[in-house]
């Protein structure tokens, strides 16, 4: 959120190259002002003295877009992770400390995996728990479907899907402790090999990522 300051109203406030917030930012009462310290900022009606314009970016706004650009992230760490060593890691069968559990074809993301490389994730996505809350899906022989995708759409062999937020009144955990914790709708919960993509809506937040091929 940041207010956005328009032309000062009454000299002698002055802006440029000035660090003090309130040659910037108004006072709209003895109260209320946008040039405070703390994470409150006031809306109000345009006058003599106040003419700040707030505009902000909701929850739901923001992290679909950093969720996509965390689903780039890993897809590039699992194609690079192929190139090294010729294969993809197994997944984590839900349990701490998330990482690989052997032989393992469906679960969370592991945040170490079995083989080396071990530490095959950039060091903040696993800091940031990304791998607790992404369903990850390997399977060799690449029979994974992924449904409302362009044709041939039933030759996957990994995905991943980022599980957004929590949806109400799901009663959903985080970090996921089951697949309905981090998926909606019973295709991508039906624990198989096939998947959906489709727009987001309130019962749905799922965002898939074909891996491979």
């Amino acid at each position: 959120m940041r207010p956005y300051r328009g032309p000062s109203p009454a000299p002698p406030f002055h802006c440029g190259g000035n660090a003090i917030a309130t040659n910037y930012l108004d006072k709209l009462d003895a109260t209320h002002t946008n040039a405070g310290i703390g994470p409150n900022f006031i809306a109000g009606a345009p006058s003599d003295t106040f003419n700040d314009r707030l505009v902000y970016i909701t929850p739901t706004e923001f992290f679909p877009r950093v969720e996509k650009r965390v689903a780039a992230e890993i897809k590039k760490a699992l194609q690079d992770y192929h190139a090294a060593t010729g294969t993809y890691p197994f997944a984590n069968d839900f349990t701490a400390p998330y990482d690989c559990t052997p032989s393992t074809l469906r679960g969370l993301l592991p945040g170490l995996a079995c083989a080396a490389p071990l530490n095959w994730l950039p060091s903040w996505l696993v800091a940031d728990q990304w791998n607790t809350i992404t369903y990850y899906a390997v399977d060799p022989a690449g029979a994974i479907t992924v449904q409302n995708t362009p044709a041939p759409n039933n030759n996957t062999e990994v995905v991943i899907v980022m599980a957004g937020r929590k949806i109400a009144p799901l009663q959903m955990a985080r970090p996921c402790l089951v697949i309905t914790d981090c998926l909606e709708g019973p295709v991508n919960t039906s624990g198989t090999n096939t998947f959906e993509s489709k727009p987001a809506s309130p019962a749905f937040n799922d965002i898939v990522v074909v891996v491979a091929p």
